[in-house]
């Protein structure tokens, strides 16, 4: 035979076994530890940025140091082993394979409220790991004295939300929503529990920091002639009625509460973009009893989770027109509501 027809050997290389090195734990830094807490509407709590996993791992970290010797034919006609075991088989498979990264166990959503914890017990892997992020950014800008001491206070203002909401004639729907319960953690979020708040974007004032506008809407409905604003259990009221008249239109938990921060404007041109209705505007989108708004997101089965991260939702975030804050208002309050039910950090009721 030939050199020209010789059939190549093959190259056989040993890799050698070494010493196992020992491995630092690396500790987990927070997201934004250095931020500074702001508050209200438009108030910038500012973004969370999230580190990412490699999607494959580099061959190092797929060969522990101190494998077995494993010996690879790496001639150009064969990707084969010259002879394997089971360990070598697993080893070569996964330098071709990406080696899948565990699967993340959802955390579970706490409340203090049965209603609230039946909405939060329904399968929202995508809201709860937005309110995991809220929970660790909050926990991040406070102290755990400071975050404590606002929970209670915002959760002092409970028993004249519970108050209220008995001398008022309030839809039974709006009543078994859950959103009630969780008025004490929208103020957490507007104005930390305190009733002299302003905003200085919007001028919005008070606990749940109302809109002149919208607090006089409200208070005609209700026949309310005279009010101050800052008084805590009218401001209460005020957005108790505001919040049930937009549950009428967003007939969702989720929905009502963002459209809260949102406007009713926005909202009507999220969910009629998610659904393609370029004929449902402003103009007619509350007409009908139920309303047609209401209609499509009954029968569309849209929520907070999959309108937020709709296309449009998330372009109209990205060229400003909604706000990047806007799609944590939500989770946040219901950040809140899991660290005021957090027995660890025992938030006196």
């Amino acid at each position: 035979m030939d050199e020209a027809n010789e059939i190549p050997k093959k190259e056989v290389v040993e890799t050698q076994k070494s010493e196992p090195k020992k491995h630092s734990r690396r500790s987990f830094i927070g997201y934004l530890a250095s931020l500074g807490a702001a508050v209200g509407i438009g108030g910038g709590w500012g973004k969370r940025s999230i580190d990412s996993q490699p999607s494959t791992l580099d061959a190092k970290s797929r060969f522990p140091d101190g494998q077995q010797t494993q010996r690879v034919d790496i001639s150009s006609n064969s990707d084969q082993l010259v002879h394997s075991t089971p360990l070598e088989e697993t080893a070569v498979e996964s330098m071709s394979t990406p080696t899948p990264l565990p699967e993340k166990k959802p955390r579970k959503l706490q409340a203090n409220n049965a209603t609230l914890k039946d909405y939060l017990s329904e399968e929202r892997a995508g809201l709860d790991a937005r309110v995991g992020e809220e929970v660790s950014l909050i926990e991040n800008i406070w102290s755990e004295e400071e975050l404590k001491n606002t929970l209670e206070r915002c959760e002092g203002y409970r028993s004249i939300v519970n108050g209220v909401a008995s001398e008022l004639e309030l839809d039974q729907d709006f009543r078994k929503s859950g959103i009630i319960d969780l008025i004490p953690n929208l103020i957490f979020v507007e104005s930390n529990g305190k009733p002299e708040s302003v905003s200085d974007a919007i001028g919005a004032k008070g606990l749940c920091q109302l809109k002149d506008d919208t607090a006089a809407e409200q208070a005609a409905k209700i026949g309310m002639t005279s009010y101050d604003i800052f008084d805590p259990k009218t401001n209460i009221t005020l957005a108790m009625k505001y919040l049930e008249e937009m549950y009428r239109y967003f007939p969702e938990t989720g929905l009502t509460i963002w459209s809260y921060h949102l406007g009713m404007g926005n909202m009507v041109d999220a969910v009629a973009n998610y659904l393609g209705r370029s004929d449902v505007t402003i103009d007619n989108a509350f007409a009908g009893e139920p309303p047609l708004i209401a209609q499509l997101i009954t029968n569309g089965r849209i929520n907070f989770e999959n309108l937020v991260e709709s296309l449009y939702v998330q372009s109209q975030i990205k060229n400003g027109k909604f706000g990047d804050d806007t799609q944590h208002y939500f989770p946040r309050v219901l950040a809140a509501e899991e660290m005021t039910a957090n027995d660890e950090l025992k938030v006196a009721a």
